[in-house]
């Protein structure tokens, strides 16, 4: 049982319809979900590229948001070096009680039982959790 979901996913390879699973999970529990949508960024990032980025994330979030009708689901960004740490931290300021990344995890980073870890190229229905 969970009341608040995060979901954090890299948002140049962010695909609305791959959140169909998700949406229908949180809404079978009568949770909340908030969609984290990263930009791992660089030292030396263009402006242009993270405007595109962001028209991107604009068109993203609002097909999430039209797959998820009746849930209550927020859409936010964040820009950072390390999606996960991003991830984490966004998580314990919402008060999440899970967390479901699709976002490069490091194998020494030890996650806990409430984050569950998705490929990051593969945000499909399998869902592997941390050993």
């Amino acid at each position: 049982m969970f009341s608040h979901v995060l979901v954090a996913t890299d948002l140049e390879k962010a695909i609305a319809e791959r959140f169909d699973w998700v949406v229908d999970l949180v809404r079978a529990e009568g949770a909340r979900m908030t969609v984290l949508l990263t930009v791992i960024t660089m030292q030396m990032a263009r402006p242009r590229a993270t405007l595109g980025v962001l028209e991107r994330g604009a068109i993203v979030g609002t097909r999430i948001r039209e797959r998820a009708l009746g849930v209550d689901c927020g859409i936010r960004y964040g820009f950072g070096r390390d999606g996960v740490s991003l991830a984490m931290g966004v998580a314990h300021d919402l008060g999440c009680d899970r967390i479901i990344l699709a976002l490069p995890v490091h194998r020494e980073r030890a996650l806990d039982r409430s984050t569950l870890w998705l490929p990051p190229n593969a945000f499909s229905e399998r869902v592997v959790e941390p050993g």
